[in-house]
């Protein structure tokens, strides 16, 4: 975690008080209608300790958003950022067990503490997860930090961060009160289906558009997402999913 006691310098001194020196400062300059995305880049790379480059990140908040937009976020959703992240200590006052593969496991957080996590993924606080020599450490697991999605790339990469703001803006004009919880279930290799031993033939498939979803009882929902949003796609199709 971000505050954690071993999240240190070679000299021994907390990154997190350091990091929150620099979370504070950028909050006042919200507050204070003065923060510009250089003030927020800047943040972000004295929170990783590098010169990252934030093309993406650069092109939504400068050039896709509006001046409104623009103004909005930087003023009142990014202090509200700064909050969540400044927080995250008192709000998640350990940290959330990982869900390895091959273990029945399941994770329950609030909405707040839900928050104040994805905060610190803005600003890259988890530490030893963005660096390159960590890779081999932390190769099995994925990296919470944002510093990826920053970088310039595919278009969507911009729908991505859209979308992750536009929830800091929905928590930050009025925070969820329910849980949310994750559950990881493991069938044993006893029981995985031989697929090429059954015989049993598919059941009739029938497609309709003439009714709502809402009004045909037991039916599975076909979702079709965002196709800039949705992470395992191509650029000319949209990725869909079974509810």
């Amino acid at each position: 975690m971000p505050y954690s006691k071993f999240n240190v310098t070679k000299n021994k001194r907390s990154i997190w008080a350091f990091n929150r020196e620099a979370l504070i400062i950028l909050k006042t300059m919200c507050d204070n209608h003065t923060a510009t995305f250089n003030d927020f880049k800047d943040t972000i790379r004295k929170c990783m300790h590098s010169h990252c480059e934030l093309g993406s990140l650069e092109q939504l908040i400068n050039e896709v958003y509006s001046n409104e937009e623009r103004g909005h976020f930087m003023s009142i959703v990014l202090s509200n950022i700064c909050n969540r992240a400044l927080d995250v200590d008192k709000i998640c006052g350990q940290s959330p067990p990982l869900l390895c593969s091959g273990s029945n496991r399941s994770v329950t957080m609030s909405q707040e503490q839900v928050a104040s996590l994805l905060a610190c993924s803005v600003f890259c606080l988890y530490p030893m997860r963005s660096e390159q020599k960590a890779k081999n450490q932390y190769r099995n697991f994925p990296n919470p930090n944002f510093n990826l999605l920053y970088k310039s790339g595919h278009p969507r990469k911009i729908q991505k961060l859209k979308c992750i703001f536009h929830y800091f803006r929905r928590v930050t004009e009025n925070m969820p009160t329910g849980v949310i919880t994750i559950q990881r279930v493991v069938l044993p290799k006893a029981y995985f289906p031989r697929w090429s031993e059954v015989k049993t033939d598919l059941c009739d498939l029938h497609l309709t558009t003439g009714k709502k979803i809402e009004d045909i009882p037991s039916v599975l929902q076909i979702d079709f997402a965002n196709k800039y949003i949705a992470s395992a796609l191509t650029e000319k199709f949209s990725k869909y999913k079974m509810h």
